[in-house]
């Protein structure tokens, strides 16, 4: 098994002291002097890792929160999440702070109402 370390380059030889600085710690670097195409792919690539990996953190923690009894589902005051109505899968707000915006007593609102459950 081979174990991988970090590359360090020496930059600058400075009054007797080598000063040494990780390899790739500026990934744009390069990128942002050649410009043009590479540039810009450069930059789609770093941006579509970000988004992926935010989908791949993200999607599991709405799950969970916004899952009947989640943490943002279960609480007297507001309430956000799936829910039903009538037979079909709904995403909604409800609580006391929508019952004082409606001015009236079990309010909801509906953001996005699903097919049948």
């Amino acid at each position: 098994m081979r174990v991988l370390y970090p590359v360090l380059m020496v930059s600058q030889h400075q009054n007797g002291v080598l000063k040494a600085q990780r390899a790739g710690a500026d990934p744009l670097k390069y990128t942002e002097t050649a410009g043009g195409t590479w540039m810009w792919a450069e930059r789609a690539a770093v941006g579509t890792a970000v988004v992926a990996t935010s989908l791949a953190v993200c999607a599991p923690v709405a799950q969970q929160a916004f899952r009947r009894g989640g943490w943002l589902n279960s609480n007297p005051y507001l309430r956000v999440g799936f829910g039903q109505h009538q037979g079909r899968r709904v995403f909604r707000a409800a609580g006391r702070i929508i019952d004082w915006i409606g001015q009236r007593s079990n309010a909801k609102i509906d953001f996005w109402r699903g097919g049948p459950i």
